[in-house]
C-alpha cells in the first residue's frame, strides 16, 4: 500500500553519520562509520528482490489517502513472508525473531511492515526500491513501514505510509538510526531491525484511521480513552465502496487473531458505524455505537467516535 509520491528531501548531519530525511523515508549512509571500523564490513550475496523471493501481488495505482480502504484480497497471514533478505544478511534464528515481530506488528498495530535487503538496487534510488518493494508486498494504501538495508550505495532508508509518518518523530526515528547503522556496519542485523521497527509502536494501537478524518490530537484522545476505559475496543474509519459487513470481519481478524475484542468501524462513505465481534458485542458499545450512529449522519465524525468509544 502506497501513498502517493511527494517527497521533499532536506539534508542535515548528526554526529559522524549524514542522515537524509523527509515526512515519509529516512536514509543513513555508512560511509563514515565503516570508515571508523577500520577494516569491519557488512557483505553478502543474493539475488535481488524478484519474483522469486517475493510473495504473489498485484500492482495497484496510487490513490489519495482520503480514499484509502484496507485492501480485501490481500491479506498476510502468520505463515507469510515480511522479511526479502536478499542480500543473505540473517541467519535463520535472527530470521525467525524478526520475522514474528513483524507480524505482532502487522496484527497489533495494524502496520504494513517489511524488512527487505539488497545488494543491487539496480539504477532506482533507495526511495523509489522501497516503495516499489512495498508495493510489491502490500499493495496500495493503509498504514506502512519498511526498512531497506542496501548494501549498493550504503544508504539505508526506512518507507513510511500513514500513521507512521504521523506519530514517528524525527528526533525518535534520528537516534534510532544512529544506533541501527553502527549494529548493522557490526554484524548485528538482528538488533538493528528490531530497534528500527520497534518505532512502528510510537503509532496507535487501538485507533486506525485509515480516512484520514481525525487530527493527531483526536487519535491520542480516542487512543487514551479506549487505554484507560478498560474494554478490548478498536475503531476504524475507512471509505469503503463495497461490502461493509465482509471488511470489518477481515479487519477484525486481523486485529484479533485470537479473538476477544470489539472492532467499531465507521465507514464515512455511508456515514454509519458498525460494531463486530467474534462473540456477541457487549450491549454498552452497542448502544454507544447506536447513539453514535446520530452524530456520523451528520459527519461529525470526532464526535461519533468519541460517543462509541466514551459512552457519552
Amino acid at each position: 500500500m502506497i501513498f502517493l509520491k511527494k517527497f521533499s528531501i532536506a539534508a542535515i548531519f548528526i554526529l559522524s553519520g549524514a542522515v537524509l530525511c523527509s515526512c515519509s523515508g529516512k536514509k543513513t549512509e555508512k560511509a563514515d562509520i565503516i570508515a571508523a571500523a577500520s577494516d569491519t564490513e557488512a557483505t553478502a550475496s543474493s539475488d535481488e528482490f524478484s519474483e522469486e523471493n517475493t510473495m504473489d501481488s498485484e500492482i495497484y495505482t496510487e490513490i489519495k489517502p482520503e480514499s484509502v480502504v484496507p485492501d480485501l484480497d490481500k491479506k498476510v497471514t502468520e505463515s507469510d513472508k515480511l522479511i526479502y533478505d536478499n542480500a543473505g544478511l540473517l541467519d535463520d534464528a535472527s530470521y525467525k525473531k524478526c520475522s514474528e515481530y513483524l507480524h505482532e506488528l502487522y496484527s497489533r498495530y495494524m502496520i504494513n511492515s517489511a524488512v527487505v535487503t539488497t545488494d543491487d538496487l539496480g539504477g532506482r534510488s533507495v526511495h523509489e526500491y522501497a516503495a516499489e518493494a512495498y508495493d510489491d508486498i502490500f499493495g496500495a494504501g493503509g498504514n506502512g513501514l519498511l526498512l531497506l538495508i542496501n548494501n549498493d550505495t550504503n544508504e539505508d532508508y526506512l518507507y513510511k505510509t500513514g500513521a507512521c509518518s504521523q506519530f514517528i518523530s524525527e528526533d525518535d526515528e534520528t537516534s534510532a538510526f544512529y544506533s541501527a547503522t553502527r549494529e548493522i556496519v557490526g554484524g548485528d542485523y538482528e538488533s538493528a531491525i528490531l530497534r528500527i521497527m520497534n518505532l512502528g509502536e510510537r503509532c496507535p494501537e487501538n485507533i486506525f484511521d485509515y480516512a484520514s478524518v481525525f487530527t493527531n490530537e483526536e487519535v491520542s484522545w480516542l487512543e487514551e480513552t479506549i487505554k484507560s476505559g478498560g474494554k478490548e475496543i478498536s475503531f476504524v474509519t475507512v471509505n469503503n465502496t463495497d461490502n461493509d459487513s465482509e471488511l470489518i470481519k477481515t479487519l477484525y481478524k486481523r486485529r484479533y487473531i485470537n479473538g476477544g475484542g470489539c472492532l467499531i468501524m465507521l465507514d464515512i462513505n455511508t456515514k454509519k458505524l458498525t460494531a463486530y465481534s467474534d462473540s456477541n458485542v457487549p450491549s454498552d458499545i452497542a448502544k454507544s455505537v447506536s447513539e453514535a450512529n446520530k452524530s456520523a449522519e451528520k459527519g461529525d465524525y470526532a464526535a461519533a467516535a468519541k460517543i462509541a468509544v466514551n459512552g457519552t
